[in-house]
């Protein structure tokens, strides 16, 4: 059941990716 930690980890990284591209932007 390590299919709930790789989705957290995807979702951490895709929210701090959107972060920064909202910021620069």
């Amino acid at each position: 059941m390590k299919v709930s930690l790789t989705s957290l980890w995807m979702m951490s990284f895709g929210s701090m990716v959107l972060q920064q591209l909202g910021y620069r932007r």
